[in-house]
């Protein structure tokens, strides 16, 4: 007989079941992509270090590129904080 989750009164809690069941799919499909993340810094994402050092510096202005997006470097930058 299966184990199952049951309540109070001894019958078997459907809900809860179902939203553990989900809960362990989420977690192992989660795993599985943080299993599958390459571990490799590609060149763009070295550029994005090179930005996340250039904010709040004096190098600011001169060295800064334009044509890429100022969040992904800012958080960089608070994320090399911690």
């Amino acid at each position: 007989m299966k184990a199952a989750i049951r309540n109070f009164a001894g019958r078997i809690d459907v809900r809860r079941t179902f939203f553990y069941c989900c809960l362990g799919f989420v977690l192992l499909f989660w795993f599985a992509h943080l299993i599958a993340l390459p571990l490799v810094i590609t060149y763009d994402g070295l550029g994005y270090i090179d930005m996340s050092d250039v904010l709040f510096s004096s190098r600011f202005p001169h060295d800064w590129l334009h044509n890429r997006t100022p969040l992904l470097p800012l958080a960089l930058k608070f994320s090399f904080m911690f």
